[in-house]
């Protein structure tokens, strides 16, 4: 064989070879020179032209999708006039309006000048690529919009059961207050009990899912580890003592005494895994320990117990949401399994982990890890974490001094309300009717309570009370009533009106609040019993109950209130009342708690009423960043409303 014939088939050969790997691949050749194109075969099958057409830059252009020949036409120019190598991805319809995807590819040549002279390149069919692409876009739009579909909904299933719980467990409260039977006082104390308990399910299935959500936010600060041991240790000590078990609370070693971490949630985690140990021990004690790993970096709690145990073989099925110990061990406990699960994920946002070592029978120890920050420069310590002092019941207190008037009433429910007085330490008197015979000395008591429950009674029961003011007295004047409208609520001269049944423990709040002066004079002014030195409250909620539960609540600690259950109502209520303060639930029938702010905001008498969101969800953020001041989840407990409220000092009453 001749040398030349032998190159010549060598190159036939390469071009066979060459022709197979690009079929192979799906792919198509080309070259560009500016004065001709070169098409392979699978480039004419690939736009389905016919062969016997001349390859040009224009016939391939015309295969193009319309919407997208102008990037396409941007990206070959580019490569022309020397912006880097050709790359596009585009759309080609086909004969039939068939779409198909096509990448193409190519090395440009360039002479010494600089200029294109030549383009070698491919195009292969990219659809199914493509199509797997939007597929799997559209899967994960659909997970992203599920995901948002369940954490408004169960936003919303959390407002919808706190509103009616607010009010189940208030009236359990008030009605426990004054109920002295046995049998139905522990009824109403399983009613709290589970009360709460499914409000626990409520707060850990909407944080479950904030977290898979990625909504939850982890607040850093300069945080006690003292104060945080503490608060857990007085928050489970009750709940350890009724079960006869021992909790101790100490320090191993010395641990920076401040870090930088999210509080709130580090108490979450701990009181998740003290309340899982007392849950599961009958016998002995649970320990917390805090200890500083040898990193310096990290901090690690560990609560160990004397309960039942866990086998290895389900430890970390324990971590699964909805999983709980077997029912071969015991069933013996309530709960959803939520917390563990909850407890690990906010520890991996706090920089740690939660693990367990446990064996059946002989307790577990539950260790908790969080990022200590930088300790650099940190006092280290080993405090001692003290006991909890017993609760002191209030009845029982006996540390109240004064005289008390007790006007009006029947005695069935006046007998429990001068007993209740009585133990606390003041000194009771009491008269059956409002009349004038016990008001000559009114000055020196402390407080006057007057029934006005009897409709005979109210105007000597208003006129009672005047005469007290006028008389020099300047403690609280109560009223009692049984819940229908009655003058009590519609004149200014009661400091606070109750509804039987009474909680008596508010009652004897609303007496205390005040200190007691017997020093005054009849005539002497007291801007503090002014009506304009006491807060106004207006309280929007379209819970009827939740909302007159709050105002008895507050009308106990001296506030002036008004109720209002829709968006309509609250605006008008707000121009007659100009409260200092409005409590908003932002679920209204009407309208939400973000546009009632912005048109009560545009009110010129309320340019300094302060402006507090109430709702079902723990969206504080939110709520800030629309305008509120503060941010209250319910069912609402007292001592956080009253600390919102403490800071509030009421301005001078506007100009009419």
């Amino acid at each position: 064989m001749k040398p030349r014939e032998s190159l010549e088939s060598l190159l036939r050969e390469n071009q066979q070879r060459l022709t197979l790997a690009l079929r192979a691949g799906g792919m198509a050749a080309w070259e560009w020179t500016g004065k001709k194109d070169i098409w392979t075969d699978e480039l004419f099958e690939l736009l389905e032209l016919s062969k016997e057409l001349e390859p040009s830059t224009a016939l391939f252009f015309s295969r193009v999708h319309p919407d997208d020949l102008p990037d396409l036409r941007s990206a070959w120019q580019a490569a022309i006039d020397g912006h880097g190598s050709y790359a596009s991805e585009f759309r080609i319809v086909l004969p039939g309006g068939r779409i198909r995807w096509l990448k193409g590819v190519g090395d440009v040549v360039r002479d010494d000048a600089g200029r294109a002279v030549r383009i070698y390149g491919l195009n292969w069919d990219i659809t199914r690529e493509r199509d797997l692409e939007a597929e799997k876009e559209r899967l994960h739009r659909r997970a992203r919009d599920a995901s948002k579909a369940k954490s408004d909904f169960l936003t919303m299933l959390s407002h919808e059961i706190r509103t009616p719980l607010t009010a189940i467990l208030g009236y359990a409260d008030l009605v426990g207050a004054t109920e002295s039977a046995p049998q139905r006082l522990e009824y109403l104390r399983r009613i709290g009990i589970n009360g709460r308990f499914l409000l626990g399910i409520v707060d850990d299935v909407l944080d479950l899912a904030k977290i898979e959500a990625g909504k939850l936010a982890i607040e850093r600060s300069t945080v006690m580890v003292v104060d945080v041991l503490s608060d857990v240790r007085a928050m489970m000590e009750g709940r350890a003592m009724a079960k006869g078990l021992t909790l101790a609370v100490d320090i191993d070693g010395p641990i920076p005494l401040a870090i930088q971490t999210d509080g709130r949630r580090l108490r979450q985690i701990l009181v998740n895994l003290v309340g899982n140990a007392i849950k599961f021990t009958e016998h002995g004690h649970v320990r917390v320990t805090a200890r500083l790993l040898p990193t310096l970096a990290e901090l690690a709690f560990d609560v160990a117990d004397t309960g039942v145990g866990i086998a290895p073989a389900d430890i970390e099925s324990l971590f699964q949401p909805f999983t709980q110990v077997p029912a071969g061990i015991t069933r013996t406990v309530d709960g959803t399994g939520l917390g563990l699960a909850i407890s690990r994920r906010l520890a991996v946002m706090l920089g740690g982990e939660v693990s367990v070592r446990s064996e059946p029978g002989r307790g577990s120890t539950f260790t908790c890890t969080i990022a200590a920050g930088n300790v650099a420069g940190q006092n280290f310590g080993q405090p001692i974490i003290p006991s909890a002092a017993p609760p002191e019941i209030e009845s029982r207190r006996g540390s109240a001094v004064g005289r008390i008037l007790v006007i009006g009433g029947v005695p069935a429910q006046r007998d429990p309300l001068t007993t209740f007085l009585r133990a606390a330490g003041l000194e009771v008197e009491v008269a059956a009717v409002p009349t004038p015979g016990p008001l000559e000395e009114s000055g020196d008591y402390r407080a006057v309570l007057i029934d006005v429950t009897e409709p005979s009674s109210h105007a000597a029961a208003i006129a009672v009370a005047e005469r007290l003011r006028r008389g020099g007295h300047r403690g609280p004047l109560l009223a009692f009533t049984d819940g229908a409208s009655t003058p009590a609520h519609d004149t200014d001269v009661f400091d606070a009106t109750f509804t039987h049944p009474l909680d008596l423990r508010v009652v004897l709040d609303a007496i205390m609040r005040r200190p007691y002066e017997s020093d005054r004079h009849p005539g002497e002014s007291s801007n503090a019993d002014d009506d304009d030195g006491r807060l106004r409250l207006l309280i929007i909620d379209d819970s009827v109950d939740a909302a007159t539960l709050l105002q008895f609540g507050l009308e106990a600690h001296g506030y002036r209130t008004a109720i209002a259950c829709n968006g309509r109502d609250a605006i008008c209520e707000a121009r007659r009342f100009l409260p200092h303060v409005v409590l908003s639930d932002l679920q209204l029938p009407d309208t939400d708690g973000f546009m009632l702010l912005g048109e009560l905001r545009g009110l010129p008498d309320l340019a300094a009423t302060r402006y507090v969101a109430i709702s079902g969800s723990t969206e504080r953020e939110t709520s800030l960043r629309a305008g509120f001041d503060a941010h209250l989840v319910k069912p609402i407990g007292f001592p956080d409303l009253l600390g919102v409220l403490g800071g509030v000092t009421p301005p001078s009453p506007p100009a009419r």
